[in-house]
């Protein structure tokens, strides 16, 4: 069974993803009865660290905003640009193209900006789109992920029911 959950933010601020979690965890809880607790397991990771010539991601201006987009640029390349992105939601956005968890261990902190370009028209699968944005990320910005074992931290599901209406 689906579900589609529609929530808004209180006022005009733009919330970071770190914020909007625990927001989230309240409302499912309330709305789904949902009860979780933690538990930790050792997986495989790519453990996240800079090489030698860490190029693309760029201390953010004081005055910029966050913002993150994907522009198609001609002859079928993408254009990924952050700006003010946290180097917790960077490590997120490459996890999301890797096929275990990411762990940071560059030793960055605050916000950065970066761009990188990557082909798609070649992708004949999903994990050929994912190869293209890991590589961009390793050549253009001067990180590297390296396969390692880690204790990681587990949401185990305690009970969950159908959700409660509006």
């Amino acid at each position: 069974m689906v579900y589609a959950v529609n929530a808004k933010t209180p006022g005009q601020k733009v919330f970071r993803q770190e914020q909007i979690r625990p927001m989230l965890q309240v409302l499912l809880a309330d709305r789904f009865q949902l009860k979780v607790h933690t538990d930790r397991k050792e997986l495989p990771v790519y453990n996240m660290i800079l090489s030698k010539k860490n190029v693309g991601l760029k201390p953010t201006a004081q005055d910029e905003t966050f913002g993150w987009k994907v522009t198609p640029q001609p002859g079928g390349i993408l254009q990924s640009k952050a700006t003010k992105i946290s180097i917790g939601d960077f490590v997120q956005l490459v996890g999301a193209s890797t096929d275990r968890p990411v762990v940071d261990k560059t030793g960055l902190t605050g916000d950065f900006d970066y761009e990188i370009t990557f082909a798609q028209e070649d992708a004949r699968t999903q994990d050929d789109a994912n190869l293209a944005i890991v590589n961009a990320v390793t050549e253009q910005l001067g990180i590297k992920l390296e396969a390692a074992k880690e204790s990681m931290p587990m949401l185990v599901v305690d009970r969950v029911e159908k959700p409660s209406e509006n």
